[in-house]
């Protein structure tokens, strides 16, 4: 569910448009069926993913878009058009497990993994960026 019409249209002062994805959500999942995320646009109907999606499959950021706008100025992604070569990899941990702590970032950090966190119930501590 959009959050609000200026929310799901919103430009930012860089440039970047907000773009949605709909999908069908996983059963135990939050029951989300759409996620916006920033892109940029490089003309026309098409826009570059500019952040990492947390509940879509096959998308990642850098990935090229198709969109279409509707009536409401919401910008829709149809299709991939070129793929990113990079990938999303989500990690839920257990709760109390090794993964639920700052280790789990440690783990992934050599290969230049950036972390973020969708809080629902367990801690999302690992928010640093690799170099």
């Amino acid at each position: 569910m959009l959050s609000s019409s200026s929310e799901s249209t919103a430009m930012a002062a860089d440039g970047r448009v907000k773009i949605w994805y709909r999908f069908v959500p996983r059963e135990g999942w939050p029951q989300f069926d759409q996620e916006g995320v920033w892109a940029t646009p490089l003309g026309g109907d098409l826009a570059q993913v500019a952040n990492v999606l947390f509940f879509v499959d096959g998308a990642a950021e850098g990935d090229i878009v198709r969109f279409t706008t509707d009536a409401q100025g919401v910008r829709w992604v149809k299709e991939r058009v070129e793929w990113s070569g990079r990938c999303t990899i989500l990690v839920l941990p257990v709760r109390g497990g090794p993964k639920a702590t700052e280790g789990g970032a440690r783990g992934i950090r050599p290969v230049g993994h950036r972390s973020g966190g969708v809080q629902r119930g367990i801690p999302t501590r690992c928010s640093q960026r690799a170099s």
